[in-house]
């Protein structure tokens, strides 16, 4: 169904968001997975 494709998607990207806003920032995500 699509409608649960979505949800899924979205909460992917909105699990994601904070490691983006992070690179963003110029954290070295590198680093942080040790």
């Amino acid at each position: 169904m699509v409608a649960e494709t979505t949800k899924r998607v979205v909460h992917q990207l909105r699990e994601l968001s904070p490691l983006w806003d992070m690179y963003k920032d110029g954290v070295d995500l590198e680093k942080l997975n040790g």
